[in-house]
């Protein structure tokens, strides 16, 4: 239903005062359509295998939860004698993979109650122990489905049909047997050689399996970690039965915040994946990195133009980007040409590449980099008649303080803001100044506050708070709906008085350039993410270091879910004064 709008008059101050809150972005909402294959196995053939008493309850519970969010749900839906290894594997492909009813980024979910084991690693063999999952004729013919098949079967998903996809998995995988008669999902029953040669164990090198820091590009949310039991009783495993209850209180919930909710005496869930921040179900809501237009001064050989890569090749230097020259000396020059990095920053940089594959990831860094500077939210259009009196959700300032003579930080002697209009120009770097950034948020929810520091001389991307080693962000306090004349909710960072160390610019006069900046980039959200996942290398290697080298290649951009604002403050060295090399370190 259309939303009145009140009419100016008597509530005019009521629209006067909902005109000057921060508007809120689109939020992610669930997939309209969700196929699931839903498994649970409480009997198996085998007499050596302990048969379970949960399970099959598990997978009715996590139907009745998908149907209710998604009442015309396509879930296959297998249980004990049905859940033999051969009719897994092809609900995975008639289900899912070869399933023309699916259409690119609908939700996909695999569900697995049952239980899991460790195959080790023959001694004198190469490899790692592998995970499997204990189907239910699992027996001297029939080996496990190992993670290197599941994750081999997701990831084909994953190119066929999109991210959208949850692997939920209440097994476990522990050696440790416990005393007792305790119940839990790891099966115990003698290891068969003929099963470790069938999962191929020298052969699990790329993936390095579901509990290893692997990053995919499926979510995979676990009941427990690699050295714990998932326990069960009759009433259904304790991971399943939390788990299904915080979906439904939890709709809204990214997958990283229920499994930090899922945490049980000597059970803790586990949650990995690129998409780990998303919400539950829902599809991407991020824009592809736009493609860097890159036009080329000099024959560069094999310089991969391939598709998947964040860069493609113009023929006039006017729709480019940036411009590569090849040098005599070796290398290559990098001219940038638009946005805020050719305003401010030095036109140049050399690139100390030693071949056309670590040009290519050079370019896919620069990229990524570009992305993060110019990242902000798609915002609808307000129709508002008092739009232009709206305040951002996210701001940043800038400060200067000056030590005290025991070498501690001083109010008294505070500047006022230097961002204007976003830019902060200085011109000389006293010894006994600090620098620090007010962050304000004007939300009207709590919100985590990130800020990264981009270095466009280096294409360098880090963390400036949380400051490493920190578990988690504490949020900005919310500010009340009518709450319009309060003070917005605001910290400080690098002050050295309200916590954190102060930060400095310092110039390097062994490198001539005209001009240089740094950036900071202030991300406000209402879910925490992983903002160490943003980070990156630099793409210039120092004259120690020799030839540059480049750890990654195409990267996936992080998603932000909720409601999100960005704020970008620029720090430029004035070029008539100071013609130097400026960044920003962390005052000791």
């Amino acid at each position: 239903m259309a939303r009145r709008m009140p009419r100016f008059g008597s509530k005019a101050k009521y629209v006067l005062l909902l005109a000057l809150l921060p508007p809120l972005t689109a939020c992610q909402t669930m997939a309209q359509q969700i196929f699931a294959i839903v498994i649970g196995i409480d009997q198996y053939e085998s007499k050596e295998i302990s048969n379970l008493q949960g399970c099959v309850r598990d997978a009715a519970s996590m139907q009745e939860m998908l149907l209710h969010y998604f009442p015309d749900a396509q879930i296959s839906s297998i249980t004990d004698t049905e859940a033999t290894r051969a009719g897994i594997l092809r609900a995975f492909d008639d289900h899912l993979l070869n399933n023309p009813c699916i259409k690119r980024h609908d939700a996909m979910v695999v569900y697995f109650a049952g239980k899991g084991r460790r195959l080790p690693v023959p001694e004198g063999a190469s490899g790692r122990d592998v995970d499997i999952l204990v189907p239910y004729d699992y027996g001297e013919n029939v080996p496990g489905i190992p993670d290197t098949t599941i994750h081999s079967l997701l990831s084909d998903l994953v190119q066929k049909k999109g991210t959208n996809i949850t692997f939920i998995l209440d097994a476990s995988f522990s050696f440790y047997v416990p005393r007792g008669n305790v119940g839990h999902r790891s099966d115990t029953s003698v290891v068969r050689p003929s099963h470790i040669s069938a999962t191929g164990l020298g052969d699990a090198t790329q993936y390095t399996g579901f509990f290893n820091n692997a990053r995919p590009f499926y979510v995979l949310l676990a009941a427990c970690q690699q050295h714990q039991l998932a326990y069960e009783s009759p009433d259904g495993g304790t991971f399943t039965r939390e788990l299904v209850m915080l979906m439904r209180q939890k709709r809204l919930a990214t997958y990283r915040e229920l499994a930090n909710a899922l945490r049980f005496e000597a059970q803790d869930s586990f949650c990995a994946g690129i998409h780990a921040d998303r919400i539950l179900f829902s599809a991407p809501q991020y824009s592809e990195i736009p493609k860097l237009c890159v036009f080329l001064d000099s024959e560069f050989i094999d310089l991969d133009f391939e598709p998947e890569n964040n860069f493609i090749l113009v023929q006039d230097k006017g729709a480019a980007n940036l411009v590569l020259r090849q040098r005599s000396e070796g290398g290559a020059v990098v001219e940038r040409l638009d946005g805020l990095v050719a305003l401010y920053a030095s036109p140049d940089v050399i690139i100390p590449v030693g071949n056309a594959y670590s040009l290519t990831c050079v370019l896919n860094k620069i990229a990524h980099f570009n992305y993060y500077l110019g990242l902000e939210p798609l915002k609808a259009p307000s129709l508002n008649p008092l739009r232009y009196f709206e305040r951002p959700g996210a701001e940043i300032e800038l400060y200067r303080f000056k030590y005290s003579l025991g070498g501690s930080m001083t109010h008294r002697n505070r500047s006022g803001n230097l961002l204007k209009n976003g830019v902060a120009k200085l011109d000389r770097f006293p010894p006994d100044h600090a620098f620090a950034f007010k962050i304000i948020s004007h939300f009207r929810q709590p919100v985590y506050p990130y800020l990264l520091s981009l270095d466009p001389a280096t294409y360098n991307i880090q963390v400036v708070h949380p400051p490493p080693g920190e578990p988690a962000v504490e949020p900005l306090r919310a500010r009340g709906l009518f709450d319009f004349f309060s003070t917005a909710s605001s910290m400080m960072v690098g002050d050295g008085w309200s916590g954190g160390t102060p930060l400095t610019f310092a110039g390097d006069p062994s490198a001539q350039q005209d001009r240089d900046a740094a950036f900071f980039k202030l991300i406000l959200c209402d879910k925490p993410i992983d903002i160490g996942q943003i980070s990156q290398d630099s793409v210039v290697a120092s004259s120690k270091a020799g030839v540059g080298t480049c750890r990654t290649g195409v990267r996936a951009p992080v998603e932000i879910p909720g409601i999100w604002d960005t704020a970008l403050a620029t720090v430029a060295l004035q070029p008539e004064t100071h013609p130097s090399r400026v960044w920003w370190r962390k005052s000791i």
